[in-house]
C-alpha cells in the first residue's frame, strides 16, 4: 500500500537511470541504493511541490545553496592543497 498518493510513481523510470549509469554486474547494489535514495528525494520534492508555503520553500533554498556552495568549495580547496603538495 503506498503511503503517498500524491507522489509520482518512478521506480522503474529510476533504476533506468541508474541502470545507464553503472550497467556492469559489479554495481548491481549501487543500482539499487541510488534508485532508492533518488526516488526519497523525489518524494521529498513532491512533498514540497503539494504542501510547501513560499516562505519556507524560499529559505529551504537558500539552505540548500549554501550547502551546495559550501560542499563545493571545500571539495575546491582540497584539490588545490592536492595540486599544491
Amino acid at each position: 500500500m503506498r503511503k503517498f498518493l500524491f507522489t509520482r510513481d518512478r521506480i522503474v523510470k529510476l533504476f533506468l537511470w541508474m541502470a545507464r549509469a553503472y550497467f556492469q554486474s559489479k554495481f548491481a547494489m549501487a543500482r539499487n541504493i541510488l534508485t532508492r535514495v533518488t526516488a526519497l528525494i523525489f518524494i521529498f520534492d513532491d512533498i514540497h511541490d503539494i504542501y510547501g508555503i513560499l516562505e519556507e520553500l524560499v529559505s529551504y533554498t537558500r539552505a540548500i545553496e549554501k550547502y551546495v556552495i559550501h560542499i563545493l568549495f571545500l571539495r575546491l580547496m582540497n584539490l588545490i592543497k592536492a595540486c599544491v603538495e
